[in-house]
């Protein structure tokens, strides 16, 4: 199967004669530069790369772990400020006199 991006370039081919669904539909959302599919496609189109070799789509560990990183300091993040706020707006034991 040979996937062509909107210029009608050759944007993947996918060998083999069953095609898992997922495979044609990450392949359709990497040939259309961003412009198709939804924020979770891209999520794993970034998570999934292509591999050639084995003819499918597989999971990219590395990416996988970034993007466990930034949602981790992301997380944190909010935890440390919901605390700090919830910190402030209770009356410390000295000022519920």
């Amino acid at each position: 199967m040979v996937i062509l991006t909107s210029e009608g370039q050759v944007s993947r081919y996918l060998l083999g004669v069953e095609f898992p669904a997922r495979d044609i539909r990450l392949g359709l959302v990497e040939s259309g530069h961003g412009k198709l599919g939804t924020v979770a496609d891209q999520v794993l189109l970034y998570c999934f790369h292509y591999d050639p070799l084995v003819g499918r789509y597989s999971a990219a560990t590395l990416n996988i772990m970034r993007l466990s990183a930034v949602v981790t300091v992301v997380a944190l993040a909010l935890l440390v400020v919901f605390l700090r706020r919830r910190e402030t707006a209770e009356p410390g034991p000295l000022g519920a006199a």
